[in-house]
């Protein structure tokens, strides 16, 4: 499974919507549905053409009813979408990152691995970081705050994932696939490393966790 694919297009049947996405990080792969059966689930073409602060009512309402995963997954390919479009301004940008973060978080199934949905998150959250600066007062753009998450969904980890990044080609499937998704979890601190403090014990574990990057798969 390959982690760096950009997000396409909403189109088709799933939602047509004149988006360009432009110069930014790689995302996961979402889709959504134009026509949802079931649960709470307003049109997606219809909040495709809404201002932010609409959709942040619809984001609102859906997520206390029970909207399938698959109108969550194109809800966060539109949100990405506007927040990676520059011709909106900062602010706005910033409100629909959080946005898509909301409905990463907000599937009903969810994933069986944390990893899973705080890569995703840490993606957005460091394209924000890096485009519109840090914000210490603000969790969403304080890059310690995003490093302290990551770190600590692996730390306990780095001896064993160490000596597995070293032999990691002789592994089977299922430690390969915990390697991969390690990788995409560390894989967007590297934008933001720099607005650690050097002096930060934060900012070393963080250095050590990165130098094994390029020996994982």
């Amino acid at each position: 499974m390959g982690f760096k694919r950009p997000i396409p297009a909403i189109t088709g049947k799933a939602l047509k919507v004149e988006e360009k996405h432009l110069n930014g990080p790689e995302f996961p792969s979402c889709s959504g549905q134009a026509d949802p059966s079931g649960g709470n689930q307003p049109d997606l073409q219809l909040a495709a053409k809404l201002p932010v602060r609409e959709v942040r009512e619809i984001v609102a309402r859906t997520a206390e009813g029970s909207a399938m995963d698959l109108w969550w997954e194109g809800m966060c390919t539109l949100c990405v979408g506007r927040m990676q479009d520059v011709r909106r301004n900062s602010s706005e940008r910033i409100e629909w990152g959080r946005l898509a973060v909301k409905a990463i978080h907000s599937k009903r199934e969810g994933d069986s691995d944390p990893k899973i949905p705080l890569a995703a998150e840490a993606r957005i959250r460091a394209y924000v970081i890096r485009e519109f600066g840090k914000d210490q007062e603000d969790d969403f753009r304080n890059p310690v705050a995003l490093c302290g998450q990551v770190i600590a969904e692996v730390d306990y980890q780095l001896d064993s994932v160490a000596f597995s990044a070293s032999r990691w080609r002789e592994a089977g499937r299922a430690e390969m696939l915990r390697l991969r998704r390690i990788k995409n979890l560390l894989q967007p601190l590297v934008e933001i490393k720099g607005f650690l403090d050097p002096g930060d014990p934060l900012c070393h574990k963080v250095a050590t966790w990165l130098e094994l990057i390029p020996s994982l798969p």
